[in-house]
């Protein structure tokens, strides 16, 4: 009994002993210790580099130089990005105008800083601008007012003289072509009415009816204005009474003509007489104006066209109640009125 105990643990020793099993377990331990080292060492990386990530309020640098802008970014770790615009002032060339993301905004060091910088306005200095049309100067002035400001205007009114140059075209101006553009300027501008050529002699339009006096002045292509009084003694009611330049005077092409008429009596129940004033822009050059009259009953009647040069206008008339006094352009109209009884 005792020699089969003796050989049982021999044998069990043995098997306990057998190199190869020792060495898959060694195997076996040193691939465990290692994949948990790399699972420790992986974990400590990431809770290192969450936690090492700095993090900075992002600078207000609006209205810095761009120079100082970038130096007050790098301070924070911040990376700038610029990114230019046009602007009106002419002193915000080179400053900083906006920025993305906004100042006090928490963000990770390294963060690229959004900088809109002003390049300067869409011009810095005055253009010459002699022997070009003053009309087309107004749209191109008007057309940078609108979309970058009122930076450099024409100043009114513009000097006009005589002169061998189409009407309109610039002759001088002040400041000088290459001025740099600093503030807001006006342009002083001498303009051509064209060559000085004969005097028109104004015709005799008294005792015309007002419609056909308005008519017949509007074909010399100048402005007028229409004033009513009660009639005297044995005036005509509804005529031209006066006027102003008087008949057969010798005056510059364009001048304005003032009518007085005699008010209308006996008007018919439910038409209306009146004077309607309006005051229109001022035109760089004489626009085609149309006036007409729709009636109530569908009747549209062309009362007079003209070239205008804007201001006053005035126009006199006698329709039904209701109708509609039009007055437009080649495009666009510009007003209409309704004719109605003064006490409503």
């Amino acid at each position: 009994m005792t020699g089969g105990r003796r050989s049982a643990r021999v044998v069990s020793s043995s098997r306990r002993n057998d190199p190869e099993k020792r060495c898959f377990r060694l195997v076996l331990f040193l691939s465990v210790g290692i994949i948990g080292v790399m699972i420790v060492a992986s974990l400590v990386t990431f809770f290192l580099t969450i936690e090492g990530e700095e993090q900075t309020l992002v600078p207000d640098v609006r209205g810095m130089d761009l120079a100082n802008a970038m130096i007050e970014l790098q301070q924070k770790g911040l990376v700038g990005e610029v990114q230019l615009r046009v602007s009106a002032n002419p002193s915000d060339k080179g400053s900083v105008l906006a920025q993305e993301p906004n100042p006090g905004t928490l963000v990770k060091v390294g963060r690229r800083i959004e900088l809109r910088v002003s390049k300067g306005p869409i011009i810095d200095e005055v253009d010459n601008y002699v022997n070009s049309k003053l009309s087309e100067l107004r749209l191109q002035l008007q057309s940078m007012s609108t979309i970058y400001g009122a930076l450099l205007t024409i100043r009114e009114p513009v000097v006009e003289v005589y002169d061998d140059s189409p009407a309109g075209t610039i002759l001088a101006q002040k400041p000088a072509p290459g001025t740099k553009i600093t503030e807001r300027t006006e342009l002083e501008l001498v303009v051509s009415r064209g060559p000085q050529g004969a005097l028109v002699t104004i015709p005799d339009y008294t005792g015309m009816g007002f419609y056909e006096a308005l008519a017949a002045y509007a074909e010399m292509n100048a402005p007028f204005v229409f004033t009513s009084r009660p009639p005297r003694g044995d005036e005509e009611p509804g005529t031209v009474v006066n006027q102003s330049p008087a008949p057969g005077s010798d005056v510059e092409d364009g001048t304005l003509m003032a009518f007085t008429i005699v008010d209308p009596v006996d008007i018919e129940e439910g038409w209306v007489f009146g004077v309607l004033q309006r005051t229109l822009p001022d035109y760089p050059v004489p626009i085609d104006l149309f006036i007409r009259i729709e009636r109530p009953d569908g009747e549209v009647v062309d009362l007079a066209s003209m070239k205008h040069p804007g201001g006053l206008i005035s126009i006199p008339y006698l329709e039904p109640e209701g109708s509609q006094i039009i007055v437009s352009t080649s495009l666009r109209e510009l007003f209409r009125y309704r004719v109605r009884e003064l006490d409503e």
